[in-house]
C-alpha cells in the first residue's frame, strides 16, 4: 500500500494522472506506446516489484501484499470504467436533449 501511496504522491507532484483515455474514450491500460499514467507504472513497473526482490524474506513479504495491489488496481480500473459508462450515459442523453 505504500509504494502504491508514494507512486500515486510522485506522479501527482509531476502532474501525471491516474488514468488516461484514448481517442474513443476507452480506458488506456498502461501499453508501452501509451503515455504515462499510474496504470502505466503500475503495468511497467510496480506489478514487477514484487519478483525482484533479493531476499527470502522481501519476498514472502512482498508476496503477502502482492494480491492486496493487485485488488487495488482492479478496484480502480472497474471504477474508472463505471465512471466513464455512467459520464458517457449522462453525456449521450444531453446531447439528445439539444
Amino acid at each position: 500500500a505504500i509504494g502504491i501511496a508514494r507512486s500515486l504522491q510522485f506522479e501527482g507532484n509531476g502532474q501525471i494522472p491516474i488514468y488516461r483515455v484514448d481517442d474513443n474514450g476507452e480506458l488506456l491500460l498502461g501499453g508501452a506506446d501509451q503515455p504515462d499514467s499510474f496504470l502505466r507504472e503500475y503495468v511497467f513497473k510496480l506489478r514487477k516489484v514484487y519478483d525482484r526482490l533479493y531476499t527470502r524474506r522481501g519476498r514472502e513479504i512482498a508476496e503477502a501484499r502482492r494480491h492486496a495491489a493487485q485488488r487495488f488496481h482492479d478496484d480502480l480500473v472497474a471504477e474508472i470504467r463505471e465512471g466513464h459508462t455512467t459520464l458517457g450515459a449522462v453525456l449521450n442523453r444531453l446531447n439528445e436533449q439539444k
